[in-house]
């Protein structure tokens, strides 16, 4: 179970049917998983991934929230639209003026996961992308974490090239090239409700 990290590329974000399809599929089938999983995300200007990141992530998580901070593109619109048409995602705004994502990041995981709905805590950017072979798969990388402990996740990088297919609004289906080999291998973490609520 891997993330992918994109870089940022313009799109347009309509986006078909299919994938509303698929999100309402997902759906059916997280209500049958063991595990309740979160995704929290903090926004800035991510309006050329942030519909992609939101469906892409409701095929595996219950639930998605985003925390929007120094937006100044359509983003909130664009969630607001998901939100409208159902799907599960919550927003919220901070007027902090200064962006210090280990403590902005830290106190809103804390946060989440003081409410004890949540088995598993996903902290995620908008620009990475949960890479399982199913929800149940994914379970069960977090079913075999150690306790206490979390889940450390290998980033794969993907980069833009001048052969991607600009009409395509999807960056999972458009930037298809990746680093074989990043200048460092960073990581990102799961973490259970009981280890992201210590403070």
């Amino acid at each position: 179970m891997l993330y992918n990290n994109y870089s940022q590329t313009l799109a347009n974000t309509a986006y078909p049917a299919a994938m509303q399809v698929e999100n309402a599929c997902a759906s059916e089938r997280n209500a049958q998983s063991r595990l309740a999983l979160i995704a929290v995300t903090m926004v800035a200007s991510e309006c050329d991934v942030i519909e992609a990141f939101v469906r892409h992530s409701l095929i595996y998580v219950d639930h998605v929230h985003l925390q929007f901070h120094n937006c100044y593109d359509t983003s909130p619109e664009i969630v607001a639209r998901l939100i409208a048409e159902g799907l599960a995602v919550s927003a919220e705004q901070s007027d902090t003026p200064v962006l210090r994502r280990e403590h902005l990041g830290d106190a809103l995981v804390r946060r989440v996961a003081a409410q004890g709905a949540w088995d598993h805590i996903l902290p995620l950017d908008a620009d990475e992308f949960i890479v399982a072979d199913s929800r149940d798969a994914l379970e069960a990388a977090l079913a075999g974490v150690q306790q206490p402990g979390a889940l450390a996740v290998p980033w794969l990088s993907y980069v833009p090239q001048p052969d991607d297919d600009p009409l395509d609004p999807n960056p999972l289906t458009r930037i298809r090239n990746r680093l074989a080999a990043p200048p460092s291998q960073g990581t990102q973490g799961v973490l259970p409700r009981r280890v992201a609520g210590r403070g």
